[in-house]
């Protein structure tokens, strides 16, 4: 079961790097649609930072700062679970709709989402939260909600 995990984990990191997400905010952008939804799935992440409750709110507040989203309210942190589906999550409103994110640390993985009726660039989501992270794989879809 390992390996297909890993193989699916590596097809989809080679799939995010083939993909053009300014066709699909050009899309949505020309199309009127009512908003953008980019889900992230963050694969062997460090599981430190995971963990680091300072490190997920750092992770928020910036990476809202880098794709010009404004909070809205405090933001929700929770840390429960028990076993495999231990770990943090989190919902931070939006003046425009919601970033949330779950963390299971027992594969190391993270698991965000972000709705917006306001435009944005996905890969600098992706790309951020990789990089915060320290993942070493990531996938990633995007949804035109009309």
């Amino acid at each position: 079961m390992k390996n297909i995990s890993s193989t699916l984990k590596t097809l989809s990191s080679q799939l995010l790097q083939a993909q053009d997400f300014t066709v699909t905010v050009k899309k949505y952008t020309e199309s009127g649609a009512w908003g953008l939804c980019t889900s992230i799935d963050l694969y062997d992440c460090n599981l430190e930072k995971m963990k680091d409750e300072d490190s997920i709110r750092a992770f928020v507040k910036e990476v809202l700062k880098e794709i010009g989203m404004i909070p809205v309210g405090e933001l929700q942190l929770r840390h429960f679970g028990a076993k495999k589906q231990i770990g943090y999550s989190f919902a931070q409103f939006i003046e425009t709709s919601l970033l949330s994110g779950h963390f299971a640390e027992t594969p190391k993985s993270i698991y965000l989402d972000i709705f917006s009726c306001k435009e944005y660039n996905p890969q600098q989501l992706i790309d951020y939260a990789k990089k915060h992270f320290e993942a070493k794989s990531v996938s990633a879809r995007i949804t035109i909600r009309p």
